[in-house]
């Protein structure tokens, strides 16, 4: 479309009146000539006719009471009409030219007029006219010419004023809707219209296409307002979902702790901070007493409730933000005490271990409930110990404590040297 060369329509109309008035006027005077030549004959002949008549009725005297000299200038005088070719004064019946003038080459031609010459009622001559076609064609041609030359100064004027009045109401006004448009962008969509047309009691095509215009700007200044609307919900429902979805990366579903992905993040990070800054960071293994023998005896789903309401236990008695616990695998959790020295860990330990004891029931099916025991293996960061041999240092105590009857904490007291 870029392509195509621009020209304004107000250019287009113009020449459009032009061809057309100029068509118009070729057909008026086509029109014209075509009447002139059909009336002026008979204007001419008509006005000669009266014009013979009274030289007809003139000649009779000049001719036989005056003097017969004073045919020829009467001729002549009648010759000067505009119209006349020859005229000529005959003998009786027409035969031989008294006195002639005009164009002697038309003599013995019908006469377009002719007319007796009558003294006391008798007929002494003839009076023959003959018109000039010439002439009838000349003032054809004039008229014609007088038509062109009107309509084409009509034309002209009329032009003039289209030309006026479509640059004004038409060119100009679509130019501005033009170069408002052009101007355009997505943050001026609001912007108001203005094609800088003067009051006027009536609406034209032009404010129909700005109102339209000014219409389908509301229209999408309000689709782009629920266009941000909704994508600020769906960021905000997103934004919400990728924090669900972190939370679930890291949370164990069946216990609401930190699985061992999230362990095996934060885990290190505890332990250099206490490497760093020689700060105190406690470990306690956490297992269920003979789980294995839960879900054989009461079914998976038994076994499944008592880790829900374990990991529901210790992840509600956390001494602090700071502290936290992971399930580690099957039955084990790891609570990790960040600032807390061996006896705080083991104290929060055999807390735990009562509050186990004494308020984990879980309901069985044929009635009753189920009572769980945990063992406990604690171990305290020392200088120069890596997390991984704190780890193995409280996981040996859970183990000691398994080995020496359950249900119990068992804490490392030995010192790397």
């Amino acid at each position: 479309m870029s392509d195509v060369p621009f020209q304004p329509i107000a250019l287009r109309l113009t020449r459009s009146v032009v061809i057309n008035g100029l068509l118009a006027a070729l057909l008026l005077c086509g029109l014209v000539g075509w009447w002139e030549r059909h009336t002026a004959l008979d204007r001419l002949e008509a006005a000669l006719r009266v014009q013979g008549e009274e030289l007809a009725h003139a000649l009779p005297e000049a001719v036989w009471q005056v003097s017969p000299d004073l045919v020829q200038p009467q001729l002549e005088a009648a010759s000067k009409r505009v119209g006349v070719a020859y005229l000529a004064v005959l003998e009786p019946g027409g035969s031989r030219p008294i006195a002639e003038v005009g164009q002697q080459q038309l003599r013995g031609l019908s006469a377009d007029i002719d007319l007796p010459l009558l003294r006391e009622g008798r007929e002494i001559g003839r009076l023959a006219m003959m018109l000039d076609r010439a002439a009838i064609q000349r003032s054809v041609y004039e008229a014609m010419l007088k038509s062109m030359l009107a309509s084409l100064a009509l034309i002209v004027v009329m032009v003039g004023l289209v030309l006026l009045l479509l640059r004004r109401h038409l060119q100009q006004p679509m130019q501005a809707l033009a170069a408002a448009l052009r101007r355009l962008e997505a943050e001026d969509l609001g912007a108001h219209l203005d094609l800088h047309r003067p009051p006027r009691r009536t609406r034209d095509e032009i404010d129909e296409v700005a109102a339209a215009l000014s219409g389908l700007q509301q229209r999408v200044l309000r689709h782009v307002d629920e266009l941000d609307a909704r994508v600020a919900e769906r960021t905000e429902q997103l934004q919400r979902a990728l924090e669900q979805l972190k939370i679930l990366a890291v949370t164990d579903p069946l216990t609401g702790c930190h699985n061992r992905l999230a362990f095996s993040q934060k885990f290190p990070e505890a332990v250099a901070h206490a490497q760093r800054y020689e700060r105190p960071l406690a470990v306690v293994f956490f297992d269920v007493d003979r789980f294995k023998v839960i879900n054989d005896t009461h079914g998976h789903p038994i076994g499944d409730r008592v880790l829900a309401d374990a990991g529901q236990l210790l992840r509600e008695t956390l001494r602090s933000s700071s502290d936290w616990v992971a399930r580690y695998g099957g039955e084990e959790f790891v609570l990790v005490l960040p600032e807390a020295s061996l006896q705080q860990a083991v104290d929060a330990a055999e807390r735990l271990r009562q509050m186990v004891e004494q308020d984990i029931r879980v309901p069985l099916d044929g009635g009753g409930s189920l009572q769980i025991t945990a063992s406990f293996g604690v171990a305290q960061w020392q200088r120069g110990e890596t997390g991984e041999q704190l780890l193995e240092r409280a996981d040996a105590q859970l183990y000691a404590a398994k080995h020496a009857g359950r249900n119990r904490v068992m804490p490392a007291v030995a010192v790397i040297a």
